[in-house]
């Protein structure tokens, strides 16, 4: 599907976003609605979408992060405040509460829930991402 959208409509560029989401939306429909698919038997996807039975949460839970961790959440606009400062972490998680643990006197790692985010450098109040797993399980292989 991600192919077929940039070959068929991001490769063809609209002069605006309007343009380009109407170009979107056409797109849509035709391959939902009027595009037999070989991997669903020659059907169509609208014929075999079926909503979910599971309610989506109209809020994020709160986490617990437990003691030692400050918790801040995240903006719309993907930042935190700490000291009156705004420091952009991640739009990913605007509307999520982080968790805040001082690890010394210049820095703050970023938690979200367990996963460590990251750590925010206080002389420079920047936010910098925690190297990912896949470099690290290739440093460990190598």
């Amino acid at each position: 599907m991600h192919r077929d959208i940039q070959v068929e409509v991001a490769a063809r560029a609209q002069p605006n976003r309007r343009a380009q989401q109407a170009a979107l939306d056409l797109w849509r429909e035709e391959y939902n609605h009027q595009r037999p698919h070989e991997s669903l038997q020659d059907r169509f996807p609208a014929e075999v979408y079926r909503r979910s039975t599971r309610p989506f949460p109209l809020a994020p839970p709160l986490l617990d992060y437990g003691p030692g961790f400050f918790t801040r959440k995240v903006s719309s606009s993907g930042a935190i405040k700490w000291t009156n400062q705004v420091i952009p972490i991640t739009t990913t998680l605007a509307g999520w509460e982080v968790g805040l643990r001082l690890v010394s006197a210049h820095t703050l790692e970023v938690w979200f829930n367990y996963l460590h985010l990251g750590a925010i450098d206080l002389q420079t109040y920047r936010f910098g991402s925690a190297p990912s797993r896949s470099a690290k399980a290739v440093c460990l292989a190598a």
